[in-house]
């Protein structure tokens, strides 16, 4: 046999108490004119700041100081329509406890009170404090204003970003045109390069073999006048002998010329070149000048340098050569070759000599091809020596500089880079 469970009953609430907890402000008004208060909680009298005695059966007018007309037509259009009737924000300055008066926003919404005959017997109003949800919307405006006027400067920004785009690219096509344009001229020039290093060439085939040929044959035939008729020429020898000399002055002049010539138009790739070898070999081909002279000369320990060893060859023969030539009357020359050691990306060699030397203004002469500052009569050559070292020098992306005094001597200084590699 089974049982039914016994309900639980249900509390009994007391709506008074409800009523009066509630934390809102809620009073009730009669549902017809004068709109008399029927009831209110605690939290109305407390912001009205009146007893409960003095608002009970009180008419609306009686009680509403400030926008009263407003109001009765809430509480009667809310009894006519029996719908809920939410009025305007309203404003009010109030004082706290402190004696501070501060902005509040209220807002009041009217329900119906309905009886089961579907008639409004009463309106009930509810009185919320939207001060803080107010700001938040006021926040939310400013920051949606924020937002729109930041939003603009991004379009504007981004707007004047583009054109700049735009102005560049438009620069950068044009820049691309103007390359391509330098690109095909730097073509065009290098084939002319190309084809006047060749002509170049062919003339130094022709200077080597085609006008040697004629010094050679004038050479022989004064050497024969020399040796057969030198009992008959007389006076004529005197002639003879500056006639071979001129000879052999054309004929290194040309040799000269060449060497100039080759500087520019051949080289190999660099390779590392030990200086201390290439100096050895040109002392080895100066012996004789060295012993015509006596001359003594001292070499420190060099580097290993990226370069042509002809191109090291000319340069250190040319500078010894010179500084053996150019040396004292009567006196041993003495030169020295010193490593002074490593510079920011470069080499620095210097060539010493204690001879004759040269007035420091005319620096910049001596490097120019057939520039002398001494008679050729005195110091024999042809003016080109110096220029071929100023050129090899220079092809490597290096310099080459003098400095001196009359008969206190010269020095030679060499900056060779350490990546040293043909400047085309």
């Amino acid at each position: 046999m089974t049982t039914k469970a016994t309900p639980k009953p249900l509390p009994v609430l007391d709506y008074a108490e409800f009523f009066d907890a509630l934390t809102l402000s809620c009073v009730v008004y009669e549902a017809v004119a004068p709109y008399r208060v029927i009831a209110e909680n605690h939290q109305h009298t407390q912001d009205l700041l009146i007893e409960k005695e003095e608002v009970i059966d009180k008419s609306i007018d009686e009680i509403v100081l400030g926008g009263r007309d407003a109001e009765v037509a809430s509480i009667k259009h809310c009894a006519s329509s029996r719908k809920p009737d939410l009025m305007p924000i309203r404003h009010y300055e109030v004082r706290d406890d402190s004696g501070r008066t501060h902005a509040v926003y209220l807002q009041v919404t009217h329900y119906p009170v309905v009886d089961k005959h579907k008639k409004v017997v009463a309106v009930y109003g509810i009185t919320e404090d939207v001060t803080a949800r107010l700001h938040t919307e006021q926040r939310r405006r400013r920051l949606e204003k924020d937002l729109l006027s930041e939003q603009q400067k991004l379009e504007l920004r981004v707007r004047e970003r583009t054109e700049q785009l735009q102005l560049t690219n438009a620069g950068l096509r044009e820049e691309i045109a103007r390359r391509h344009e330098v690109e095909k001229a730097l073509q065009k020039n290098s084939a002319n390069l190309s084809r006047n290093n060749q002509d170049l060439q062919d003339f130094a085939y022709v200077a080597s073999h085609d006008l040697q040929e004629p010094l050679r044959k004038i050479q022989a035939f004064g050497d024969l006048l020399e040796t057969e008729y030198q009992d008959e020429l007389g006076e004529g020898a005197d002639y003879l002998r500056r006639m071979k000399s001129a000879t052999t002055r054309m004929s290194q002049l040309i040799e000269d010329l060449l060497a100039f010539s080759r500087v520019t138009t051949e080289g190999r790739p660099s390779v590392d070149v030990d200086l201390n070898l290439v100096v050895s070999d040109v002392l080895f081909d100066l012996e004789a000048q060295i012993e015509a002279t006596q001359g003594i000369i001292e070499v420190e320990d060099l580097p290993t340098v990226r370069a042509d060893p002809t191109h090291m060859r000319q340069l250190f023969q040319n500078l010894i050569s010179n500084a053996l030539k150019f040396h004292k009357p009567d006196e041993v020359p003495h030169v020295e070759v010193n490593f002074i050691g490593d510079g920011p990306g470069y080499y620095e060699i210097h060539v010493v000599d204690d001879g004759v030397g040269f007035n420091q203004k005319y620096t910049d002469r001596i490097f120019v091809i057939f520039q002398r500052l001494h008679d050729r009569y005195t110091y024999e050559g042809t003016g080109i020596g110096l220029a071929i070292c100023r050129k090899i020098v220079e092809r490597y992306g290096g310099t080459i500089s003098a400095k001196g005094c009359n008969n206190m001597g010269a020095t030679f200084i060499v900056r060779l880079p350490k990546k040293g590699e043909i400047q085309t």
